[in-house]
């Protein structure tokens, strides 16, 4: 049979309802199983409703045999009576002691019973289901209403249970089901009956529901594609904007608006975060330039398609928009990057305020051009006035612009376009965009602003715990790490982090980084403390080495390498007098890697391993601490200095399976 459920609500607001829908869909899932309930389903979900859908579902649940374990005999009994522990299991399932029985289990005998579920009519077990499924969801926000003690992400008007044609009655939240739905608000008849499954989907359909959230992102996307070949524009397509517009709307229509040309003139960034921030507009190009026209989606549901009233209402509104960001533009420019006095902003409490901040990071980036030495005088000038745009209009109406807009009127200021590029890139990589700054004075600027802020927040005890961390710290962390890497800055994190704890924390993320490499390889690397171009280029060369090659098979040497090398001597000179053949084998190769140029990191760490079946027949063959000193301490300054080749890319000692 088929079955149904709509929980129908107030409209959901839309970045709670996409953020949960995996575990949406997951916890109902759970649900079913952990009540012997076999059945697929489909998730739908508008506005106004979460709706699940199955074509075949059970009208029994599954019988089940479930086996429960108890102490082992000898605790469980006691000179043929049972124990504290045995008592303890004839309670917790409410047995007789003939009804126990003994098995093993992992090579003990103990306490054993088999309990039978019998199936379970869904019919009956249902609506509780839903109600467990409803009270386990969590959007991180809840609200109550009426009298209602329950509360929830909004109110709920209604819980329709469908099973074929047969509507089964569901109570909480303080209301009792009903056999309706509601459709388009602009329909005919807003409040449909519903008496079966069939009606349903087709009432919905009729009245102005599109219930298929992937039906309705198509139907987006076409009317999109009709636009464009009409109009000969292209839309900016952003997904995480067409996410919300499907979740916002039951019935969607995309419709093109216009404004005026003469608007172009403030700068596109501003045009497209008003539309797409503050409307849910989809800003339009032409030639590779922003376009005077807009893309609205209408939830309307109009029975003559007559939308003219709606595009001009959204023009008249996107005017008001364009005039107020127009307005803060051009007073932002006659300020001349003078925007206020940045010692009036905070930083954080005990951070000290934004002026101070900046003043710090000048300080930093003149150190890491002094380690690089580089000329520090365009990033220190790109420090001077990366954070003047905190005070301008358009960033206190548009925060996210923080920086790209400062570039914007850096470069109406004249500065050179590397400090105008080095302000705008300040703050990357940025949300879930990955970008990183495109040139090293960009580079700098960033690092300095990251270092400064970790150290701060360090030093504040502002430390990231469990999955907390409200001032994005790893993020920060990461980021700087791969910036590093890919200007293959010759710092070490030692150079440029004085504080232990934040050292550590760094270098923490290499493994957050590195998410498909071993982390026993990621940590043999990282202790070295080189510099972040070269960990990153050792431990890439390196777990490429060892998934060509079995791991299994080099963990021995490995492990004698730990056990025979001391490192207690500087001087490793060697007698080769003293050596055997298969030394002298290893000893000639070893020299040839010790005084050899590598084309790049691979080929210089396959050349170091192919020293592992030299030194594994070292080993086979000979004693390393043999009773004669002389041979002992030879053999010995042989393998450590192996170790010291090795240890030019990684510890070794620390890889494992």
């Amino acid at each position: 049979m088929k079955a149904l459920i709509e929980i129908l609500t107030e409209e959901l607001p839309a970045f709670p309802l996409l953020k949960n829908l995996d575990s949406i869909t997951s916890s109902f899932k759970t649900l079913l199983a952990q009540n012997n309930i076999d059945s697929d389903f489909k998730f739908y979900y508008t506005p106004r409703r979460l709706v699940f859908f199955a074509e075949s579902f059970p009208q029994a649940s599954t019988p089940k045999i479930v086996q429960h374990y108890g102490a082992p005999v000898q605790i469980a009994y006691k000179d043929g009576k049972l124990t504290n522990a045995g008592l303890a299991f004839l309670k917790k399932h409410n047995l007789k002691e003939e009804d126990v029985k003994t098995t093993t289990k992992d090579g003990k005998e103990v306490l054993f019973y088999e309990e039978y579920e019998s199936p379970k009519d869904t019919s009956l077990i249902l609506p509780s289901l839903v109600l467990e499924f409803l009270r386990g969801l969590n959007f991180g926000k809840a609200m109550r209403w009426g009298d209602n003690k329950e509360s929830f992400i909004r109110p709920i008007r209604n819980v329709l249970i469908l099973l074929d044609s047969k509507t089964l009655e569901f109570s909480g939240y303080g209301l009792k089901s009903k056999s309706i739905t509601f459709t388009h608000r602009q329909s005919q008849v807003p409040i449909l009956e519903v008496n079966s499954i069939d009606e349903y989907f087709k009432g919905l359909e009729n009245f102005g529901v599109v219930l298929d959230q992937d039906k309705r992102r198509a139907s987006i996307e076409k009317d999109f594609k009709a636009l464009e070949a009409r109009y000969g524009i292209t839309i900016d397509l952003d997904s995480s904007l067409l996410d919300e517009v499907v979740a916002i709307t039951e019935y969607p229509r995309a419709l093109l608006g216009r404004f005026e040309e003469c608007f172009l003139q403030v700068p596109s960034e501003v045009i497209i975060t008003s539309m797409k921030t503050n409307q849910r507009y989809f800003p339009t190009f032409k030639d590779g330039r922003l376009h005077n026209s807009f893309v609205v989606v209408s939830n309307a549901f109009l029975k003559d398609d007559d939308y003219s009233l709606i595009i001009s209402g959204n023009e008249k509104v996107l005017k008001a928009r364009l005039k107020d960001a127009e307005f803060f533009y051009l007073n932002d420019l006659e300020s001349k990057l003078d925007f206020g006095d940045l010692s009036t902003i905070g930083f954080v409490s005990g951070g000290g305020n934004l002026q101070e901040k900046c003043e710090r990071e000048k300080e930093i980036v003149l150190k890491l051009c002094t380690l690089l030495g580089l000329d520090s005088k365009e990033a220190a000038t790109a420090l001077s006035f990366a954070k003047n745009d905190l005070l301008s209009q358009v960033v206190n109406e548009f925060p996210e612009l923080q920086g790209v807009i400062g570039a914007k009127y850096a470069r109406k200021a004249g500065l050179s376009e590397e400090v105008c590029k080095a302000i705008q890139e300040q703050y990357l990589p940025n949300g879930l965009d990955p970008a990183l700054p495109s040139s090293k004075i960009s580079a700098l600027v960033n690092i300095a602003t990251k270092i400064d802020t970790l150290n701060v927040l360090f030093k504040l005890d502002k430390i990231p715990t469990g999955s907390k961390d409200p001032f994005a710290l790893r993020r920060n962390a990461s980021a700087l790490l791969r910036i590093l890497e890919k200007f293959e800055l010759d710092l070490k994190l030692e150079d440029i982090i004085s504080d232990e704890r934040l050292l550590t924390f760094i270098k923490e993320r290499y493994f957050g980084i590195l998410t498909n490499i071993n982390p026993s390889v990621i940590r043999s690397v990282v202790s070295l403390n080189q510099d972040v171009a070269s960990t990153f280029k050792n431990i890439y060369a390196i777990d490429k080495y060892l998934k060509e090659n079995s791991l299994s098979t080099l963990q021995s040497t490995f492990k004698r390498l730990a056990n025979v090398s001391s490192e207690s001597s500087d001087n490793l000179e060697v007698d080769e007098s003293l050596m055997v053949e298969c030394e002298k084998v290893l000893f000639t190769r070893l020299l040839e890697l010790e005084n050899g140029k590598f084309e790049n990191v691979d080929v210089k760490v396959q050349s170091f391993f192919s020293l592992i079946p030299l030194l594994d027949r070292l080993f086979e063959s000979v004693l390393i601490n043999d009773e004669n000193k002389a041979l002992r301490i030879n053999r010995t300054k042989l393998v450590e200095r192996v170790l010291r080749l090795f240890l030019q890319v990684a510890d070794v000692r620390l890889i494992s399976a």
